[in-house]
């Protein structure tokens, strides 16, 4: 039987090293809205050690279930919280001005919940970010990982954002070293909670 990593272990190999926010390609093509922004507050969900919360540790919180990965973000001195997305976001409504979530949608047993939760706790026009695979690309090996529950295709997905009240989702390609992701960003001009939504192509 396979030992699980421990913390150490993820200390050593998992860590990524802290780097200003203009310079993470990530962080400047999904959150490109908030570059030159001091005053905003950002929600991470399912933030681990807190490798994105490192773009900038003064501005986003993050969420997580596991213990022991919350343990590192802290030795790490980041904001964050421990809680079960499954049960809601703990926070108050309209709090934060943006949400970023990456591959945390397709384990979950009820995503539309997650999502309308994340409509909630976004300001009147915050953005949300939703990072997962593409089902019609990746469906021999979806489920692979036993933890998969959801697979969503981009139309899928897109109903889901719109059910979940989101107003305005759009489409475009994203920068990545070893995939494909489509993307649904919020534009600068335009009233009304938005959702982006990056989905992998293997």
């Amino acid at each position: 039987m396979k030992k699980h990593k421990t913390l150490e272990y993820y200390a050593t190999h998992y860590i990524k090293r802290e780097i200003p926010k203009h310079m993470n390609l990530d962080f400047a093509f999904y959150f490109k809205e908030f570059l030159t922004n001091d005053d905003y507050r950002m929600l991470d969900i399912g933030c681990a050690i807190g490798n994105f919360l490192a773009n900038d540790p003064q501005h986003i919180i993050g969420v997580d279930v596991n213990k022991n990965l919350l343990k590192i973000a802290k030795t790490r001195r980041f904001n964050v919280v421990c809680a079960d997305v499954e049960d809601g976001l703990c926070f108050k409504n309209e709090s934060f001005d943006a949400v970023h979530a990456s591959h945390i949608i397709e384990h979950l047993d009820n995503p539309i919940f997650f999502l309308k939760e994340c409509y909630r706790i976004l300001k009147s026009n915050g953005l949300l970010v939703v990072i997962t695979e593409d089902f019609s690309k990746v469906y021999k090996i979806f489920y692979d990982d036993p933890t998969h529950k959801h697979p969503l295709t981009k139309v899928s997905l897109k109903k889901m954002c719109r059910g979940s009240r989101f107003q305005k989702i759009f489409r475009e390609s994203a920068i990545c070293s070893h995939r494909n992701e489509f993307a649904y960003p919020k534009r600068f001009n335009f009233a009304g909670k938005s959702a982006r939504y990056c989905q992998n192509t293997l």
